[in-house]
């Protein structure tokens, strides 16, 4: 590339002999290393400084030598360059048939080119089309990706939307059936202790005496079949202050049901079924 030029500078200063000296030594170097196209190109160049020189054969000759260099190496830009000098350099040295001949050569090599350079555009713009359409495709692949991640991750949230509310839905609805229950049993401890003072008031009504409880263990005990432990006796005198089961449990520091347990032992040893027959009963000394 240094030989070529500075053969090239020569060849601007139309110091021909320099630039020929320049572009041998590069055609030799080009040819050495392999160098086709810049190989090609000296004879080009070599003719057309002999032409300057006003060496018509040796220019001839030249661009003959590139022509065939140029179709070994199959380089057709340059088969046309080499070409076109040979066709000049006839024409100037009158040999019109040969040149008409070459150019005819010299255009049909244009077509040729033109028609590769076509199919080279064409094959190009293909080319270029393919790789669009393949962009398209993955432009298209990744939107639809995108869709369904996006339909995904919607259809996860309503999941876990309708697992919220549901799941919201059962705590309420606990919430609601707890608090029933607790209004149930305080409705029913309500009951049960009017119930328990209507008792009362009615045992007092059915079973009135005069005085107060002065019936003892023994000399009750000493009246029934069945002893009646002290824990019992105890919720007897219970029974005529008007207690309630809860009052007796609270005072004898006894939970409610064992209130209620030790007063079915007591009705069923004394042969009665309710307070007002407990208080009827001790109230008249049978």
């Amino acid at each position: 590339y240094a030989y070529k030029n500075i053969g090239s500078i020569y060849h601007q200063k139309q110091d021909w002999k320099r630039a020929e000296e320049y572009y041998l030594n590069a055609k030799e170097v080009a040819w050495i290393v392999q160098e086709y196209e810049v190989y090609v190109s000296c004879f080009s160049n070599l003719a057309e400084v002999s032409e300057q020189q006003g060496q018509l054969k040796t220019g001839i000759r030249f661009a003959q030598q590139g022509i065939e260099a140029a179709k070994m190496y199959g380089l057709l830009p340059k088969h046309i360059e080499a070409i076109k000098f040979y066709y000049l350099l006839l024409r100037k040295s009158n040999q019109i048939e040969l040149a008409l001949a070459v150019h005819e050569e010299y255009m049909a090599l244009k077509d040729s080119l033109f028609r590769l350079e076509t199919v080279a555009q064409i094959e190009e713009i293909e080319s270029k089309y393919e790789k669009a359409e393949q962009q398209k495709e993955i432009a298209l692949l990744t939107a639809q990706q995108e869709l369904t991640k996006s339909e995904l991750s919607r259809k996860q949230q309503v999941q876990i939307f309708l697992v919220g509310a549901s799941a919201l839905s059962i705590i309420i609805l606990m919430l609601v059936i707890y608090s029933q229950r607790q209004k149930a049993r305080l409705r029913h401890e309500i009951l049960e202790g009017q119930l328990n003072e209507y008792r009362i008031r009615l045992n007092e009504m059915l079973g009135k005496y005069e005085g107060d409880f002065s019936l003892s263990l023994e000399e009750l005990n000493g009246r029934v079949s069945n002893p009646i432990s002290e824990r019992e006796y105890e919720v007897l005198k219970m029974i005529f202050t008007q207690k309630t089961n809860q009052e007796i449990a609270d005072e004898l520091y006894l939970s409610i049901n064992t209130v209620k347990s030790h007063l079915k032992n007591l009705y069923d040893k004394l042969g009665v079924n309710n307070r007002g027959d407990v208080v009827k009963l001790i109230a008249s000394r049978k």
